[in-house]
């Protein structure tokens, strides 16, 4: 990778809540978190934040680690625990840690696909008719989740002296040989942010589908404006730590003088903590699974 692209570490947000001006990300704002808010809810209950975790990668589950514990500090659960689709804690292991009583189940995925309507009801070990459990909707799929990412690339590009109407945004995602929630979910995420006039332009690439990441950079040419690359994603798994800024390497020759900040990962802790006690707020979503049996 080229020394000129910075990748930014989830730590790096300490002025991120303070650059997120919510009247101008109007309509698609995070939610006003006043103290008031506790006082309409039932009393604290037990929440479970499930990421996609790694088997091979034990730091891919530190940011959900960092979220629950910022739950845990704002006090809206009397215990918090996570789990991960993939390596350690398990899903089934870590719900029942919970004990009994009323769980808020919270995906940390960055659409509603497979994994989060199929794979992990399947995998809890509970009865999916059992009222007591409370699966929300990913986090992702959050309308202020443009706002947030918005907010993460301004202060990305302020970080390289950059000015964010003069640059290309590369929004990177996951994407499927599935149909593909995941590439809904990504450019849904470019819509908002287009609407937002912030930006020079806004284009999306996948690691997994077209258009892929490699097929995106190889057809850009070696002048033209600067390049910031976003990846949506919620961990430092393989994907965020090895597979985008291997892509990334690959081209650094023919476009080191376009590429000039590099964000694999949401990074702030606070604001996603947020979305996660919005999202608590509302119905929770019945998971095809669950629906089978009611």
């Amino acid at each position: 990778m080229p020394e000129d692209v910075a990748a930014a570490s989830p730590e790096d947000d300490g002025s991120l809540r303070q650059a997120l001006d919510l009247a101008a990300l109007s309509p698609i704002s995070l939610p006003d978190m006043t103290p008031a808010r506790k006082e309409i809810r039932e009393k604290p209950r037990r929440a479970l934040l499930i990421a996609h975790g790694s088997s091979h990668r034990p730091e891919a589950i530190a940011l959900t680690e960092a979220i629950a514990d910022r739950l845990r500090g704002v006090g809206d659960y009397d215990r918090v625990a996570i789990a991960a689709l993939h390596g350690e804690p398990g899903i089934r292991v870590s719900l029942e840690s919970l004990g009994d009583g009323p769980v808020d189940i919270f995906p940390l995925f960055m659409s509603d696909g497979f994994l989060t309507r199929t794979r992990i009801p399947s995998l809890m070990g509970t009865d999916p008719s059992d009222p007591r459990i409370r699966y929300h909707r990913p986090v992702g799929c959050h309308a202020a989740m443009p706002g947030l990412v918005a907010a993460e690339i301004g202060a990305l590009c302020r970080s390289r002296d950059l000015d964010p109407g003069s640059a290309t945004i590369l929004i990177v995602g996951h994407g499927s040989s599935r149909p593909s929630a995941s590439r809904d979910g990504a450019e849904a995420i470019a819509s908002g942010l287009r609407r937002l006039q912030r930006f020079g332009t806004v284009e999306t690439a996948y690691l997994e589908e077209a258009p892929r990441l490699g097929e995106w950079l190889a057809a850009c040419r070696p002048d033209g404006p600067p390049i910031v690359v976003f990846g949506l994603f919620l961990g430092a798994g393989q994907h965020a730590s090895v597979d985008l800024p291997e892509v990334l390497a690959r081209h650094r020759e023919v476009l080191s003088s376009r590429i000039v900040a590099m964000q694999t990962m949401l990074g702030n802790v606070e604001a996603l903590a947020d979305l996660v006690r919005s999202i608590a707020d509302e119905e929770p979503q019945i998971a095809p699974a669950r629906r089978a049996k009611l």
